[in-house]
């Protein structure tokens, strides 16, 4: 069965809208990285999701998905050790303060805390 000149249009028109490698949706969350500029510093990492559409005509294959699978593996756990270690350095932090022993010393006298280091 032939397509006609009509559904042939749209069926080219709904390719160049939805791309057929997913991933390239991600790139829309660097709008919030443009209202970063304008209103909330906060979003500005944000701008790094525009990079996403590059991959809008790359072809989504079983080698792709197995490299994403791959680099989110690999960014998960590295994530979850810098955690990790800096939740355990706060921790053993927060209880040496307990018994007297802080690192950072505070004054405040007045308006006006200096911060300095205790020795």
């Amino acid at each position: 069965m032939k397509c006609g000149g009509k559904e042939k249009k749209l069926r080219n028109y709904l390719k160049k809208v939805f791309p057929s490698n997913p991933l390239s949706y991600l790139g829309w969350l660097g709008i919030l990285g443009i209202l970063g500029i304008l209103f909330i510093p906060v979003f500005i990492p944000f701008l790094l999701f525009f990079t996403f559409f590059s991959y809008r005509k790359m072809k989504a294959d079983e080698l792709f998905w197995e490299n994403v699978r791959r680099a989110s593996t690999r960014g998960f756990w590295t994530a979850f050790t810098v955690i990790t270690v800096g939740m355990t350095i706060l921790f053993i932090r927060g209880m040496t303060m307990a018994y007297g022993v802080e690192w950072v010393d505070i004054t405040v006298k007045g308006n006006v805390a200096t911060v300095g280091a205790s020795r």
